[in-house]
């Protein structure tokens, strides 16, 4: 007996149901070859990193070894190590991790989450691609830190 095939287009609806199922959408991918661009485009949306050096380092090591996955980027979250409650972190290592967006031409959209900067921020990176900004549970030296992080997205939309 022919074994017959959903059209395309269904494929692509039952797998946008399971853009919250990360388990899901890594089988589904495996199964069909067919599958594999539309489990990656969710797979891939939102790319959450821990801010740290070693966030970095997996951030730099994402864009080396897995060039075609930046194209499915959407979304950046950098967040507050769970384990690190309250560090004082340097602005240093934020502009290096932002110094490296420009490799990630899709992501529209940043979340700072968590995160407590001891110095006073500088100046050092423009990204207009970046359209949302979300900044929730930050510490900055003063306001005018908050000011020089949002110069950063000259084309904001909302914050």
């Amino acid at each position: 007996m022919p074994t017959r095939r959903l059209p395309a287009e269904l494929d692509d609806i039952i797998l946008d149901h399971l853009h919250d199922d990360h388990n899901a959408l890594a089988a589904s991918a495996l199964v069909c070859r067919s599958w594999l661009p539309t489990s990656r485009h969710h797979l891939w949306h939102s790319l959450h990193l821990t801010f740290s050096q070693e966030g970095s380092g997996r951030l730099r090591q994402l864009l080396t070894s897995s060039p075609h996955l930046v194209y499915h980027v959407r979304n950046v979250v950098l967040a507050q190590d769970k384990r690190a409650i309250f560090r004082l972190h340097e602005d240093t290592l934020l502009f290096s991790i932002l110094a490296s967006f420009p490799s990630l031409p899709a992501v529209n959209s940043l979340t700072l989450d968590g995160l407590s900067f001891q110095s006073r921020l500088h100046d050092q990176v423009v990204l207009p691609s970046i359209r949302h900004l979300s900044i929730a549970h930050c510490a900055f030296v003063d306001f005018h830190d908050i000011f020089r992080i949002c110069s950063a997205f000259p084309n904001l939309t909302s914050l």
